[in-house]
């Protein structure tokens, strides 16, 4: 039998490669920008659930707060890492 529970993980799996593939193509976008793109196609709702799947899955990364801007897991910017692996100017 299809419940609702269905429905919405269905909605939920195929919005996540349309999603997964906006981010890729525009770094550092945020959750509103990303909202506004598909405004009418997927619920809002829906986008930031999927956005925390992908986070979750280490398909994209969050950075800062409010409003958060996502990255690629793969392009994702480590500063703070990479700033401390250079050996200090003497």
């Amino acid at each position: 039998r299809y419940s609702e529970e269905d429905e919405k993980s269905a909605k939920l799996e195929a919005s996540k490669p349309e999603i997964l593939e906006y981010v890729k193509s525009n770094p550092g976008i945020t959750t509103t920008e990303i909202i506004q793109a598909f405004n009418k196609k997927i619920n809002a709702k829906y986008i930031r659930e999927v956005l925390k799947i992908l986070e979750r899955d280490i398909a994209i990364k969050a950075e800062g707060k409010k409003p958060k801007k996502y990255y690629p897991a793969s392009a994702a910017s480590d500063r703070s890492w990479s700033d401390r692996s250079a050996p200090a100017a003497e």
